[in-house]
């Protein structure tokens, strides 16, 4: 096995021809550029589009191919000049029991995108655009998704706004049987979440848990992403990853310390402050008296956590805040349920600031520190302590090896502001 990085949830704002596509992301996110800058500036092996089944997209997916940028694998993705591989899917919007829920879609062929296409175009007002929403619940298009050997999953399951229980259920078994959980392999957490908070709430065991970027620019891609250990680069391994099959598996989760996600306490959409009140804490607010705040992901996780239906059927309890069960353990997805011993631990979820976020990091820095290290994992991940003190000057260095030993401090984020971060 080798270890491969990858983030599985990249927008695009425009197509070739320009288009928009995801109407809050940059107009210089194409699908090229994207792939681009995942291979070349990030140092990602796998990055996933969740845009690529708009028309449009599609059309420069194919466009792609014909001129032999791309490749189709014969394990499911494409190879984009030679190197990085690129995992077609879709982010669609359904309609849950308390609102509407966001989730991935994801295919092994262009066959099979090109299919989903065709069907989300019955759905949706306006096939051409990202993230449309859905006249269908989620139960309904997990089983289109999987009828063409796809990949489904929740994306940012805890936020606010369109998460699966920041705002459509209480409970999985709300949104879908015993048997259709058994085909969801994975859960995305969130730029307001990690694997502590996520599993104190009962009945996630039987999901592996993804930290992505959910990056509307190109400079947002891969300030979370993955280490997983794959026989190669494809989506069939992939998949078995996120399965946790024959030893393939996600062997860690890099991603924003949780305080310094946008939503992870509740805040007034009044006037704006962030509670600092003991979770959870919904209103009214203590400086203006709102009666109700928008919730954060903390006061919404610690909520489920104590006062939740009691219903959630497939995990062996509540994993301890701090544990971590693993990746290693298969998963037998012939049953109608599944779940992980809460004997086995998950792989290491790593607080990772991405690197815009340092002081002092500006644009100038970041292209000194590529044009030393190449690419972002290498400097994040390959390069010794000493090789960063000689290419970024005693100033720079200090801030980077604190972010490295994490001597760092922050302001917490909520109510759709970052955190800030310090440097000791």
């Amino acid at each position: 096995m080798q270890t491969y990085y990858g983030d599985f949830h990249v927008h695009l704002g425009r197509s070739a021809d320009g288009r928009p596509i995801k109407i809050t992301a940059a107009k210089g996110l194409t699908l090229a550029a994207a792939l681009r800058e995942g291979q070349q500036r990030k140092g990602l092996d796998l990055v996933g589009i969740v845009d690529a089944a708009c028309p449009p997209v599609l059309a420069d997916l194919e466009g792609l191919l014909q001129r032999g940028e791309l490749e189709e694998l014969s394990g499911g993705g494409f190879r984009f000049h030679g190197g990085l591989v690129f995992l077609a899917g879709a982010e669609v919007e359904t309609e849950e029991q308390r609102g509407p829920a966001h989730f991935l879609a994801f295919f092994p062929t262009l066959e099979a995108l090109r299919a989903f296409s065709r069907r989300l175009s019955r759905w949706v007002t306006n096939p051409n655009l990202s993230s449309q929403h859905c006249r269908c619940r989620a139960d309904d298009m997990l089983e289109e998704v999987v009828a063409l050997e796809g990949i489904f999953l929740p994306a940012h399951a805890f936020t606010p706004h369109k998460g699966l229980f920041g705002q459509g259920v209480d409970d999985v078994a709300e949104a879908f049987t015993d048997r259709q959980l058994a085909r969801i392999p994975a859960m995305e957490l969130g730029l307001s979440a990690d694997t502590a908070l996520a599993d104190r709430i009962p009945g996630l065991g039987g999901f592996t848990f993804l930290s992505n970027s959910d990056a509307h620019s190109l400079p947002k891609i891969a300030r979370e992403y993955n280490a997983l250990e794959l026989a190669e680069a494809n989506f069939r391994e992939w998949a078995m990853a996120l399965r946790r099959q024959e030893g393939r598996r996600v062997a860690a989760n890099y991603g924003l310390d949780p305080r310094l996600g946008k939503y992870h306490r509740s805040a007034c959409p009044v006037c704006e402050l962030i509670v600092d009140r003991p979770a959870p804490y919904f209103g009214p607010c203590a400086r203006c008296g709102a009666p109700q705040l928008t919730p954060g992901v903390l006061d919404r996780i610690e909520w489920l956590a104590r006062y939740g239906n009691g219903s959630m059927r497939h995990s062996g309890g509540c994993f301890p805040a701090g544990a971590a069960p693993s990746g290693n353990t298969a998963v037998d997805t012939s049953s109608d349920s599944y779940f992980l011993p809460s004997s086995v631990q998950r792989p290491p979820y790593i607080h990772q600031v991405p690197l815009e976020f340092l002081p002092g990091v500006g644009p100038k820095a970041m292209q000194k520190l590529l044009d030393c290290f190449g690419t972002e994992m290498n400097l994040l991940h390959r390069a010794t302590d000493e090789e960063i003190a000689a290419a970024a000057g005693p100033k720079l260095a200090k801030t980077l090896l604190a972010h490295r030993r994490g001597e760092i401090a922050w302001i917490d984020g909520g109510g759709g502001r970052f955190g800030r971060v310090e440097v000791r």
